[in-house]
């Protein structure tokens, strides 16, 4: 049986914008995203929530290392 599990959205963007910063672009590895998504799967979420995730570090990690011009 599936459960529904509310989250604070607020609280998961917080955690996962730690996550990247912590790990800078250069400590997010192909091996690092893999294992990460193992786990999501391994808590059982579809692959589409999965994807949306790695999708959204993947594009802070981008912002992350762009530097405004100057």
């Amino acid at each position: 049986m599936n459960e529904l599990v509310l989250a604070d959205r607020a609280t998961e963007w917080r955690r996962l914008k730690a996550l990247v910063l912590a790990l800078r672009p250069a400590g997010i590895t192909k091996a690092t995203m893999m294992a990460w998504r193992v786990a999501l799967d391994a808590r059982g979420l579809g692959p589409i929530s999965i994807k949306v995730r790695i999708t959204a570090v993947r594009k802070l990690a981008c912002s992350a290392t762009i530097r405004p011009p100057g």
